[in-house]
């Protein structure tokens, strides 16, 4: 099974059960990786007792899978699998491809045990000469990463030329040692959301999302300092001006994904707020992002809802909210709900969702076809007919247009009440 997956890892925390959404994993500080979908049970393992900054040795005793179970109404609730075996392991990597659109990462509970430090030697020189190759890669020093990146295309691969100079780090194996196992590839983390180095992604359209995503979110923006097929890099606008951040992503053609391979760190120059007028927020993005924000959100809320009755064809049906009491009716033929979202977003509110998952009706049947790519494929079915040669076009003989200058919008952004 090809392809990376994100990893969630929760330890010594709490598992609750009995939720609304069935069993939820709590800890204080959970921490994310990107794995290979080829990765073994040993593998695992060993990534997860290098994560554990400690100074005693550990090892890991028990791992549990969130796993994702749609019931009815497409409804998903979350159940706990033991990962105890390399079957295990391949069970969860096709449940997670099967479901990672709903749930995009794979959420683990991990629990550790010390272990005696007799004959267990970490070989710290390794991790050394490792670290010292990637913070090289990673300095400050523009001339050099300048150098380092006009060098990059010489690779036979195609790559970029960090992965080349970390191969002339020579590890020589021990038999008195246990083999080295790399770290897991970390990602951004939940507290800051910044770019890490050896982030992956599938698609060059993937990178462009996420680098639109974060700037939006931090009111900065950027320039595209190159844009070629196998390398997207781009600066901040005030770069140079008392801001450094830049990023570089390669395609990295031996993983058929694209990989961070410069980042330069957080914005020096982050306003900290979400501007209305971002030149990155296009339409897309918006309807990108906020209509699953909805859905997940009436999704969520729709458990406290009861259904009270319903007609003979199970077509209206009052619902009872059971936080605040209210009767609400809502009419799945006519497509309305007396809360008014319904018929407003022309998304299924939550109540709608509490009647799908009680009738077994899926509830995505009730998405309006505005949000569908069919619909918006229909703009196009037409051919557009040229307005050919200017100088052709029939002399214009209507009433003449004067601007009135002192209706002129100066100010830039969108306009504000007075």
């Amino acid at each position: 099974m090809e392809g990376t997956a994100n990893l969630v890892v929760y330890h010594n925390g709490e598992i609750i059960r009995n939720t609304h959404e069935g069993v939820r994993f709590v800890c204080q500080n959970p921490f994310s990786f990107v794995i290979p979908c080829t990765m073994t049970l040993i593998e695992l393992h060993n990534g997860l007792c290098q994560s554990m900054e400690n100074d005693m040795p550990m090892r890991v005793s028990r791992i549990l899978y969130r796993k994702p179970v749609v019931i009815f109404g497409g409804l998903i609730q979350f159940a706990t699998m033991p990962i105890t075996d390399e079957a295990s392991m391949q069970n969860m990597f096709q449940i997670h491809r099967q479901s990672q659109i709903r749930q995009p990462q794979i959420e683990l509970y991990v629990e550790f045990e010390a272990v005696e430090a007799v004959g267990i030697q970490n070989d710290l020189d390794i991790k050394d000469d490792k670290a010292a190759v990637y913070e090289g890669m990673n300095s400050d020093s523009e001339e050099d990463f300048e150098a380092t990146y006009e060098a990059g295309d010489e690779d036979e691969d195609n790559d970029v030329g960090v992965e080349a100079a970390a191969d002339n780090v020579v590890v020589h194996p021990s038999s008195s040692q246990p083999m080295y196992v790399p770290p897991f590839m970390p990602v951004a983390d939940y507290e800051d959301g910044e770019f890490r180095i050896g982030m992956e992604y599938n698609s060059r359209k993937s990178v462009v999302a996420a680098i639109r995503s974060y700037t939006i979110s931090r009111g900065v923006d950027y320039d595209v300092y190159e844009s070629e097929a196998q390398t997207f890099y781009a600066k901040c606008k005030m770069y140079g001006h008392g801001c450094d951040w830049l990023i570089r992503a390669s395609l990295i053609q031996k993983k058929g994904c694209w990989e961070i391979r410069r980042y330069n760190g957080r914005h020096t120059c982050t306003m900290g707020t979400i501007s209305q007028d971002h030149s990155k927020l296009d339409s897309d993005i918006v309807t990108e992002a906020i209509t699953p924000m909805r859905i997940e959100a009436n999704i969520r809320q729709a458990g406290n809802i009861v259904v009270h009755r319903f007609d003979r064809r199970n077509e209206v049906i009052e619902v009872r909210e059971m936080t605040s009491g209210k009767v609400l009716v809502v009419d799945l033929a006519r497509r309305t709900c007396d809360c008014g979202h319904f018929q407003v977003e022309r998304l299924p509110c939550r109540h709608v969702i509490a009647c799908c998952a009680n009738q077994r009706l899926d509830w995505q049947l009730y998405v309006h076809d505005v949000y569908k790519m069919t619909e918006v494929r229909k703009v196009y079915r037409f051919e557009f007919t040229p307005l050919g040669d200017p100088e052709t076009w029939p002399a214009y003989e209507g009433p003449t247009l004067v601007a009135n200058p002192a209706l002129r919008r100066t100010s830039k952004g969108q306009p504000k009440l007075t």
